[in-house]
């Protein structure tokens, strides 16, 4: 099914007169989704991803080493399927040359880095949501006192092992085309035979068992999984903060500003959820169409590859998966914006690299009143109340003054207020 990225075929590049009203629908679908839309959003989120490992490597942001650099992996994964998914997806759609003599050879290559970087992706969040429960709700735990490492070594791990029989279900094949070549003895093109390279499924792909087997543990693992570790994790660790809320003067700076990764993370689990919406969606239409219609799916596997698939998926299915390929990649390009609107230190720090000296003032108010961290802070980076703030100076106006005076300085250096943390 196209949901787990299917090499698409001829009939879908269009190239007959006489298409039906659905083919015309399929083409349109293809290109503004995959042609248009995934390369413009796919753009601006291989930059972001660029910006946002520059700001966490380069900058001190008071965040656990293994917070950063599981949010780093995730940056690579993001940028390796936007990569992966408009040299697979786009680049044929405008270019016959691409589709016809480069596709056949990069797809054996293209379509498991696909899988192994959603993959990837999608542990990615589970990885991070997994270590921000230890460090909001069990900080004293070795889990939670390294950088990361074995986290990062089981995620990659698993994502290429998992998907190591992608590089065994499509392979490269030959056929006989007829092919125009200038004859320059006649000064004339003549039409001669010449062997092609095309997109070969092979048996592994064909065999039923071995369907059923794929669509049953992608069901349970990047379905099933990821959402109850993501569910579980969630509610422990907002329970968890709940009570850190409650007790605010008594918890440490540090704890504070866990507690405010931790809130951001939530921001970024509910886009994953959404975007991941369609791709949930079309995997439960798979497991459902395989235990209520067996004797079909087996009577289409009889009928020829391609008829097949084309009588077993509804038209709904392949405009669900243009749209899915569409939510996936904008799932890998937000994640940049979320962190700009919610964490003022990230913020800040990126202006100091790009050299953006003052904040916009619209974003400025819309943070204030979203609560993402604008306002006075304090050594965590998170927001404090104003009325903290209005009694700190009241009752220490000389401190505050000397406090103001250091900002300023480091201000007039080019620092920013973010480097002194």
């Amino acid at each position: 099914m196209a949901s787990n990225s299917t090499p698409p075929t001829s009939d879908e590049g269009g190239g007959g007169g006489d298409m039906t009203d659905d083919e015309r629908f399929m083409v349109a679908c293809t290109y503004w989704f995959e042609g248009v839309l995934v390369p413009i959003l796919g753009s601006v989120g291989i930059v972001g991803n660029v910006l946002s490992i520059m700001v966490l490597t380069l900058r001190n942001l008071d965040l656990k080493s293994s917070f950063i650099n599981l949010i780093c992996s995730l940056c690579v994964f993001d940028i390796l399927f936007i990569v992966s998914v408009c040299m697979f997806f786009t680049l044929q759609i405008h270019s016959d040359y691409y589709r016809d003599e480069l596709i056949p050879y990069l797809t054996p290559v293209l379509l498991p880095l696909i899988h192994i970087a959603l993959t990837g992706s999608v542990y990615a969040v589970v990885a991070v949501a997994v270590e921000r429960y230890f460090i909001i709700c069990n900080p004293f735990n070795s889990s939670s006192q390294g950088k990361g490492i074995v986290y990062i070594v089981v995620l990659v791990v698993f994502s290429v092992a998992y998907n190591i029989n992608k590089f065994f279900e499509v392979g490269i094949g030959y056929q006989e085309k007829q092919v125009a070549v200038w004859n320059e003895t006649a000064n004339e093109t003549s039409m001669v035979n010449a062997s092609k390279a095309v997109v070969r499924i092979m048996p592994l792909r064909n065999d039923p068992t071995y369907t059923k087997a794929v669509i049953i543990l992608n069901f349970l693992f990047m379905v099933v999984a990821p959402l109850i570790i993501l569910s579980v994790c969630h509610f422990l660790t907002f329970r968890k903060i709940l009570e850190h809320t409650r007790l605010h003067n008594a918890i440490s700076s540090h704890e504070r500003r866990d507690n405010a990764m931790a809130t951001l993370f939530f921001i970024i689990i509910a886009f994953f959820l959404l975007c991941h919406s369609g791709k949930f969606a079309l995997n439960f239409y798979e497991i459902f169409t395989l235990f209520a219609s067996n004797d079909a799916a087996e009577d289409a596997d009889d009928g020829g590859d391609e008829d097949g698939e084309g009588d077993r998926w509804p038209l709904w299915t392949f405009l669900l998966t243009k749209i899915n390929h569409l939510t996936l990649v904008i799932n890998s390009s937000v994640n940049f914006f979320i962190y700009c609107f919610r964490d003022a230190k990230f913020y800040n720090a990126l202006q100091s690299i790009l050299g953006i000296k003052n904040c916009s003032p619209a974003l400025n108010c819309l943070r204030s009143s979203s609560g993402g961290g604008s306002g006075e802070s304090g050594d965590s980076g998170e927001t404090v109340p104003m009325v903290h703030s209005v009694t700190a100076r009241r009752s220490n106006d000389v401190s505050v003054s000397i406090r103001k005076s250091d900002e300023a300085t480091t201000d007039k250096n080019g620092n920013g207020t973010i480097n002194q943390v």
